[in-house]
This record gives C-alpha cells, sequence and structure tokens, in this order.
C-alpha cells in the first residue's frame, strides 16, 4: 500500500515509516537467517523489497487505528475518535519522543511460520563382513566363505578387464586365499572400534595413551590391520606369523 501512495500521489515522500501491532511481523522482517513456509516467506521478500527492518515499529494494540473495526466498534464512536482520523497521537511528537522499542526481535523457538531444521545423518552401507557375521558364528566357517567371496571378487573383475589375475583354474581355496579372507575380515571389524587408532598409526603416529590399544605399541600392516608391536630386526618369521591381530571379544563370539 506504501508503495502504491508514493507512485500515485505528486508530494515528495523522504522517508517511510511503518508500524505493526504485531511483534511476530516485526521478529519475521528482522530475521533473515530464519526458513519461513511458502506463504510468510513470499510476504517477507515483499515487504523487504519496499522496506528495510529499521523502518519497522511496533504500535500497541490501543493506538492502533487499523484495529478499531476488529473490536467491535460502533461507528459513531469511530467518527468521534482522534486516533481513527490522527492516528496514535505521540506521531505529533518528536521522533525522540515516541515510545521506546523495546520489542525482541529475536525468534521465538517453536515458532509454527519458521521451517524446522532437519539433521541429515548418513548411513552406511552394510558391508560384506557385517552381513556375513550376522549370519556365521562359528570362525573357521566365515573365513571359508568370506574366501569364497573373494575369488568369485577376483574373477569378476577379471571378467570386466579391472583385474589381471589368473582365476579360472582355482576350483578350491588355497592357503593365500584363507588368509587374505582373514585379513578382510579382521579389518573390517577393526576399522569400526579402532577407527582413531587405525587414524593415527596411518599418519604416522602413535596410539593415544587412553586407547586400549596403548600399552600394546600396535602397528600397521601393509594390508591395513592392526598388530601387536614388534621389534621387527628380531623378527626371525614373517611379522603376520609372529604377531597376533586386535579384536574386541563380545559375549563368546570373536567379533
Amino acid at each position: 500500500m506504501a508503495a502504491i501512495v508514493q507512485r500515485e500521489i505528486d508530494l515528495k515522500i523522504d522517508r517511510v515509516l511503518y508500524w505493526t501491532e504485531s511483534t511476530a511481523v516485526l521478529r519475521y522482517i528482522s530475521n533473515d537467517k530464519a526458513r519461513y513456509h511458502t506463504i510468510v516467506a513470499n510476504r517477507i521478500q515483499v515487504i523487504r523489497e519496499v522496506s528495510t527492518p529499521s523502518r519497522w515499529h511496533h504500535v500497541a494494540t490501543k493506538m492502533n487505528p487499523a484495529d478499531l473495526p476488529s473490536r467491535c466498534v460502533k461507528t459513531t464512536s469511530i467518527f468521534n475518535n482522534s486516533i481513527w482520523f490522527g492516528g496514535p497521537h505521540f506521531l505529533r511528537k518528536k521522533e525522540s519522543e515516541w515510545p521506546k522499542q523495546i520489542i525482541a526481535r529475536s525468534m521465538e523457538e517453536g515458532d509454527p511460520e519458521v521451517k524446522v531444521s532437519c539433521a541429515s545423518l548418513r548411513c552406511e552401507e552394510p558391508t560384506v563382513t557385517d552381513v556375513l557375521v550376522t549370519r556365521i558364528s562359528n570362525w573357521l566357517t566365515l573365513r571359508r566363505v568370506m574366501a569364497w567371496v573373494c575369488l568369485a571378487t577376483k574373477k569378476f573383475l577379471k571378467l570386466i578387464g579391472r583385474s589381471t589375475g589368473e582365476f579360472e583354474g582355482i576350483q578350491r581355496l588355497t592357503p593365500k586365499l584363507l588368509d587374505e579372507s582373514e585379513a578382510i575380515i579382521v579389518k573390517d571389524v577393526q576399522r569400526k572400534v579402532y577407527s582413531e587408532e587405525i587414524e593415527a598409526l596411518s599418519n604416522g603416529n602413535v596410539v593415544a595413551r587412553g586407547s586400549p590399544l596403548f600399552k600394546y605399541s600396535p602397528m600397521l600392516t601393509a594390508k591395513g590391520v592392526i598388530r601387536i608391536g614388534v621389534d621387527l630386526l628380531k623378527l626371525t618369521c614373517p611379522m603376520e606369523q609372529s604377531t597376533q591381530w586386535f579384536y574386541r571379544k563380545r559375549r563368546k563370539s570373536r567379533f
């Protein structure tokens, strides 16, 4: 309405001030961070296009002439009402004498016109190990099943040209496949339980003193498995045969 009046009259208007008795509207106009529902958001956008939040002020209900018809005031009373024709009496005074604006313009919690922010959760897809562990409780069986999965994966990669290994002639599980499947299972479980320790060891650091693995001087193998730390100069056999990997014991299951 203010924009229409300014466009239609021939008088020069230096400044326009806006008054409302709604403290909620003042909060909506002043806050540019909250996200509103579509109807409110569109109206706030129009208001901000023709005005600035600093030009909006609060007026008490009793001093708001626009509120008189909504209070069932008789027509004869309106005609005799000075507020209806002249507006609030303080507008005739100096701006320094206007009522102080003490309305809090911060958003209230639970405002129905404000969209609720939704937190996004990242859900990881279950790995092959997760699926097998929930179905197989025997370690030897789990190890053999995982070995068959590894063999099938290698053959598939060979088929699509992403691997150069020779697997067509393998019809039974080899010790190498069994060892590889064991490393995959252990590595997957360790990454869920000891993720901070793995990150520290991967960066060449030692694990934190508060870690349950600290007293064992853990080390990370080339396969990404955490094992008990040893003096490599004193090893007389491969590290995988002389050191133990870590796992979290839960009930009677190895995992």
